[in-house]
């Protein structure tokens, strides 16, 4: 996916008045540069890090608005420096290191989607009238649409289907990036008429999901397996550096028949060092595969076995996938490794 517009934030070093250089420009504090290259992600990244910089990092609504500020008229979407590795914002970790996007979250129809919905998008009069009609009498003044208006004559639903239909009203003063119906209670606006609003501000709003999907009042309960004192981490959940995986029982010797699986990852700006300390397998039957992002479908960096000295991989993106196979006959000490973020320049 390319895409046109990138920012980077550079960290500056405290002082009375904090400069910005090599054309980064000085918002709420902080040092933001406006790339207009269309790029891939992996390339955003490294273009950022070649300047002592991350991807941009979004705490509140002001630092919200700065970005806005800085994209200016563009309807064009960036590069956060943002990386999930779930559906779930404490998954979700900024590429400086400074934690997750818990404490500020802009992520739209939150509680829509906990009820296997989003926001409610439409897409005909009809639709529209018959929306009005169900809360026309209502006192909330407006309700919350699932629209987003990232800039001039730039319209989208949260939901990603087609902007097939349109009902706002251009006289309207426009306040905000998020849309709202008015049912001609509060303001100028006519009923059913749409107009933007401030995403900050609280409205009523209504969810919508495909007829017949059936939500289940409670997840099903995820079942924990305590980690044992000197962990391998074989076919553990996903693992964030830095830490150390092994073979299973090691330093004793594997099993035959063992299959093991190990998801690396770190943060979205850098990459993944996986060293190996000792590596001790059968020759050519017991073997360590190392693989170029977060599953065994990824790129190939190698195959390893036999009695190999200390020696390092180096992914190209922030996540790696190591697995290890052993067959029916002869076992040894297996392996140790020590994994960690990277950075390099270009």
């Amino acid at each position: 996916m390319l895409v046109i517009f990138l920012f980077a934030l550079l960290q500056y070093s405290l002082a009375a008045t904090p400069i910005c250089t090599n054309g980064f420009r000085l918002i709420n504090n902080r040092c933001l540069k406006h790339f207009g290259t269309s790029t891939n992600h992996q390339t955003a990244e490294r273009t950022c890090m070649n300047y002592g910089a991350t991807l941009v990092t979004i705490r509140n609504a002001i630092d919200n608005r700065g970005v806005q500020t800085v994209s200016g008229t563009s309807s064009k979407p960036i590069w956060m420096g943002l990386y999930c590795f779930e559906n779930d914002v404490t998954r979700c970790l900024w590429d400086d290191a400074s934690g997750d996007s818990s404490a500020y979250s802009n992520f739209m129809a939150e509680t829509c989607e906990q009820q296997c919905g989003n926001l409610v998008s439409i897409h005909s009069a009809n639709e529209n009238r018959f929306l009005n009609s169900l809360f026309i009498q209502s006192d909330s003044g407006s309700l919350l649409i699932g629209a987003t208006h990232p800039s001039k004559n730039s319209f989208s639903w949260v939901d990603g289907s087609l902007w097939s239909y349109n009902n706002i009203d251009t006289t309207a003063a426009s306040s905000g990036n998020c849309i709202a119906m008015s049912f001609g209670t509060i303001g100028s606006v006519s009923p059913g008429y749409w107009y933007t609003v401030n995403c900050s501000i609280s409205y009523g709003f209504m969810c919508k999901r495909p007829a017949g999907v059936e939500c289940p009042v409670n997840p099903p309960q995820v079942t924990v397996t305590p980690v044992p004192n000197n962990p391998s981490y074989c076919n553990s959940a996903l693992i964030m550096a830095p830490g150390t995986i092994t073979s299973p029982n090691y330093p004793s010797n594997y099993n035959n028949m063992q299959s093991c699986s190990y998801q690396l990852a770190t943060l979205g700006a850098y990459n993944v060092l996986l060293r190996f300390t000792d590596f001790i397998t059968e020759s050519g039957f017991d073997k360590v595969t190392v693989f170029d992002g977060d599953s065994i479908n990824s790129p190939i960096m190698g195959i390893y076995s036999g009695n190999l000295g200390a020696f390092s991989v180096v992914s190209t993106g922030n996540s790696m996938m190591v697995t290890f196979r052993t067959d029916q006959a002869v076992v040894a000490k297996g392996f140790s490794a020590t994994f960690s973020a990277y950075s390099y320049h270009t």
